[in-house]
C-alpha cells in the first residue's frame, strides 16, 4: 500500500528526514492487525448477522480483512526504485507478526455465534 501510494504521487522516501522506517511500520501493523480485525469483528455484530450472510461469505470477509499485504508489494518497490527498504522492511515485520496473531484471530472467529 506503501509502495502504490507513492509511485501514484511519485513520492520517495528520505532518509534522515522525521519519518522513521519503524515507525512507518509500526502503523502498519497498527491499522493490519489491530483496526482491521476491530472492524471485522464490529460489523460482524452490527450487520453481518442482520444481512444473514452465509459463513463461507463470512470466511472471505475475515481472510480479506485478516491476511497481510502481497509480498509483490516489494517487487513493485524494488522495480519503482521507491521506499524499498520500507516496504521490505514492513512486509517482514508483518508476516512475523502474523505468524502470531494468526491463531488468535482464528481462535476468536470461530468462537462468533454461527459460524460452526
Amino acid at each position: 500500500m506503501i509502495s502504490l501510494g507513492s509511485m501514484i504521487a511519485n513520492l520517495s522516501y528520505k532518509k534522515g528526514k522525521n519519518h522513521s522506517l519503524i515507525i512507518v511500520t509500526l502503523y502498519v501493523s497498527l491499522i493490519r492487525f489491530l483496526f482491521f480485525p476491530a472492524l471485522f469483528f464490529s460489523l460482524y455484530f452490527l450487520l453481518f448477522k442482520k444481512l444473514a450472510l452465509s459463513p463461507v461469505q463470512i470466511w472471505v470477509i475475515f481472510l480479506e480483512m485478516h491476511i497481510p499485504p502481497a509480498a509483490n508489494l516489494s517487487v513493485m518497490a524494488a522495480q519503482a526504485e521507491i521506499n524499498e527498504d520500507t516496504v521490505s522492511f514492513t512486509l517482514l515485520f508483518t508476516y512475523i507478526l502474523y505468524l502470531f496473531l494468526l491463531p488468535l484471530y482464528l481462535l476468536f472467529f470461530l468462537s462468533l455465534p454461527g459460524i460452526l
